[in-house]
């Protein structure tokens, strides 16, 4: 997806005038993905220093982690 987004963006912006239908809605399937890829990642757990897998879904800034 990463090298879709690298490829068509340039090319788009550099040679298209009006954009067709259709590269539209590859953008927006593609942002889709992104926020949904996103979303995924905030909910999923992570190990901490100790090695211990965390999967609290709630999300805690403190000094230490800023």
């Amino acid at each position: 997806m990463v090298v879709l987004t690298c490829l068509y963006a340039p090319y788009t912006l550099a040679f298209i005038d009006e954009m067709p239908l259709g590269i539209t809605i590859l953008d927006i399937v593609t942002n889709c993905i992104f926020l949904l890829d996103i979303f995924v990642n905030l909910l999923s757990g992570y190990f901490d220093e100790e090695m211990l897998k965390v999967t609290n879904l709630k999300v805690r800034l403190t000094k230490d982690n800023l």
